[in-house]
């Protein structure tokens, strides 16, 4: 695992003048950038791997404008990403279409926008596609199956995909049966996706997933002389949220991804071969924080709790997946980060009227008060993008801690009830 290290962002500036409405999320741009800039060196920038950021994870457009800038494309499994994703300025043919519940409304935007490659998941899907295809006969419309390889993952349940327990992707013998159909002359099978899973750590993982799908696309040859020119790879490389401020191992993960656009472009001689990687939460995670401030510490015989004002409903993954996300103290208004204070151990809990509701749980923190601030590190994935308003709480505001120091507001607390 490599060791390189980020520096903190530094939030004495915005600590110093009026504190912002407290929880707020932030995402410090130097951060996004050396990640990105750190994925790039690990490819060596080969303009064969291309990368289609999982936007799922963070749909803020400061975030997309960042990784755009990088050469980034988008993996989009809604309507309303590819909306999004347009109005950012990503080009139809940078964006793949990913998901098992595209409607036919979604599934006629992808082929009205031209998008790049529409991953199919199930028969279902595929013999709708031919049907809609029908309807725009001057539209080519690409598309990809997804192979599920029946693999196990070491990483949490609810974060695997690559197993027939999952709903995701289809089995070998559904792909070979599908493509012994008749189909449109405009839907043209253009690519092969595997994608097991997230927080993935062992190397193994990625290579066992590109010998199972080598291994198909062989069988395709032998059955219907029919080769795709790209390989998706998916993504999944793990964060340590344990150590926020460590890089991704991008080195190893990008060796892994010239090994396979090696192996696909041997195995496709004459093609002009892709591989495609989403890499997700890698790209924004660390790059995220979610600030939070103490309304009181409460105690009982058997524990101390710290009720903040953030909740599960800023921030689902303690709660949903027992996710652990490092939270620190920042020592008042002057600064931030750990001091020489004396420590207790807290769980870390909202307002939210759910036993659930629980940023961490029997943490050390230096003594903490009423009115102390805390951050909350790695929520740049699966922070926001997940929020929602249960015991009709707003959604946070979102700031950029932009390059050069200075911030910038990308939307107040949305109030949702005033909407109903």
């Amino acid at each position: 695992m490599t060791t390189h290290q980020f520096s903190k962002p530094q939030i004495k500036g915005m600590l110093a003048q009026e504190l912002p409405q407290t929880p707020f999320y932030f995402y410090d741009e130097n951060i996004l950038r050396a990640l990105s800039a750190s994925f790039q060196a690990a490819i060596s920038s080969d303009p064969d791997i291309h990368l289609h950021y999982a936007m799922k994870a963070n749909s803020s457009q400061a975030v997309l404008k960042v990784l755009k800038e990088y050469g980034a494309g988008l993996d989009i499994v809604s309507g309303e990403e590819m909306k999004v994703g347009l109005q950012a300025g990503f080009r139809p043919d940078q964006i793949v279409y990913s998901g098992v519940g595209k409607s036919e409304e979604e599934l006629r935007a992808s082929i009205e926008n031209e998008i790049s490659v529409i991953l199919v998941e199930s028969r279902e899907e595929f013999l709708e596609l031919c049907t809609l295809a029908a309807d725009y006969p001057q539209k080519k419309v690409r598309i990809g199956f997804r192979f599920n390889p029946n693999l196990n993952v070491e990483t949490h349940p609810y974060i695997a995909t690559g197993l027939w327990d999952h709903k995701f992707g289809m089995a070998d013998e559904e792909i070979l049966s599908l493509l012994a159909l008749s189909r449109p002359q405009n839907l043209s099978v253009e690519c092969l996706s595997i994608h097991l899973g997230s927080q993935i750590f062992q190397d193994k993982v990625f290579y066992d997933a590109l010998g199972e799908v080598l291994r198909l696309a062989r069988v395709i040859v032998e059955k219907f002389s029919l080769r795709f020119p790209i390989l998706d790879v998916g993504g999944g490389l793990g964060v340590n949220y344990e150590k926020p401020f460590q890089k991704p191992d991008f080195e190893s993960y990008g060796k892994f991804l010239k090994k396979a656009l090696l192996e696909w472009k041997k195995f496709n001689p004459g093609l002009s071969c892709k591989v495609y990687s989403e890499c997700g939460r890698a790209l924004v995670s660390q790059a995220g924080f979610l600030v939070t401030k103490v309304i009181r510490v409460k105690r009982n015989p058997k524990k101390n709790f710290a009720i903040v004002d953030a909740s599960m409903t800023e921030l689902i993954r303690p709660a949903l997946y027992n996710a652990l996300h490092v939270i620190e103290k920042l020592s008042g208004v002057q600064g931030e980060g750990k001091s020489a204070e004396p420590s207790e151990r807290y769980d870390v809990v909202g307002p939210v009227c759910e036993s659930g509701d629980f940023l961490a749980q029997n943490i050390e923190l230096p003594v903490l008060q009423k009115g102390d601030l805390l951050w909350v590190t790695c929520a740049g994935a699966y922070g926001f993008a997940m929020s929602n308003s249960y015991n009709m709480r707003p959604l946070p505001a979102e700031y950029l801690l932009k390059k050069e120091g200075s911030w910038e507001l990308l939307h107040g607390p949305v109030k949702v009830w005033n909407k109903l």
